[in-house]
């Protein structure tokens, strides 16, 4: 029983390693990852030519156990879904941003951090989870197969073994800008003192590569429209001019159109 309290008394205090190349290593226990459930330390390397590098490294490790400290010990024990609920019932965007980040967080990131301490969500946590929704959006465990409907059914070709394919790039991204906006509300409102996404690693945006059509061939493209049906020529027509997404285009309704004075506004 002595040395397990040693060992653990030892591991939350921090270890300093000295590494072959004679750089120091400090290490500091932060946790489990609520993503992985393993766990997960601080680490920082102190390079072997720094001027007087055992007070330097012994700076590093105090500072990193006081930075595990405030997370642990934060101004106020709400958890991660508790503060999301409050920032999109906050949140001052569009509806439909609302919803999306709904959709988002319920299925991708409320399984793995809902339940987890505002305070003790670190930059680490936030990539672990980043990592799980690019490895497979439907968060598998192992293999299994994908029914074409959760009713009950005769099996046919539609219901395949499942197969992961990564969330989206624009997905995860949203993940990222919807966190980075709630704790950006928890240091406002006081209850931590940093915001942990500052520190993680956003996903990178896509390359844009844009390949659209020559005047000419527009002019083309709607007058083959106009030749087919008016009322999807108007839609090519105006998908054209606004460079509305489909969503958006999907969801217009006639409360979005506004006619004052010989002009038309219309709200995408």
């Amino acid at each position: 029983m002595a040395g397990s309290k040693t060992f653990r008394r030892k591991r939350q205090q921090g270890v300093i390693d000295t590494l072959a190349s004679g750089a120091l290593r400090v290490r500091v226990d932060a946790g489990v990852d609520p993503v992985t459930k393993r766990r997960h330390r601080r680490t920082r390397v102190i390079p072997a030519d720094t001027p007087d590098k055992d007070a330097e490294a012994e700076k590093v490790r105090i500072q990193l156990l006081n930075e595990v400290y405030e997370r642990r010990n934060p101004k106020t024990a709400a958890k991660v879904s508790q503060l999301v609920e409050r920032y999109l019932n906050d949140f001052d965007g569009a509806w439909s941003t609302v919803e999306n980040y709904r959709l988002l967080w319920q299925k991708h990131v409320e399984p793995f951090i809902g339940d987890e301490k505002v305070g003790d969500v670190d930059a680490d946590t936030l990539e672990s989870l980043y990592r799980e929704s690019k490895r497979c959006r439907e968060h598998c465990t192992g293999r299994y197969v994908q029914h074409r409907t959760p009713r009950q059914h005769e099996c046919d070709q539609r219901c395949r073994q499942h197969v992961c394919t990564p969330l989206g790039t624009s997905a995860r991204r949203q993940i990222h800008w919807l966190l980075s906006g709630a704790f950006r509300s928890a240091v406002r409102w006081k209850w931590i003192t940093e915001n942990p996404v500052k520190d993680a690693k956003p996903v990178s945006a896509p390359i844009p590569k844009p390949q659209p059509p020559t005047p000419t061939q527009a002019a083309a493209i709607v007058n083959a429209a106009a030749a087919r049906d008016t009322d999807w020529a108007t839609l090519v027509w105006l998908a054209m001019t606004t460079g509305a997404r489909r969503h958006e285009l999907c969801a217009l309704r006639w409360t979005d159109v506004i006619t004052e004075d010989d002009t038309t506004v219309l709200w995408i």
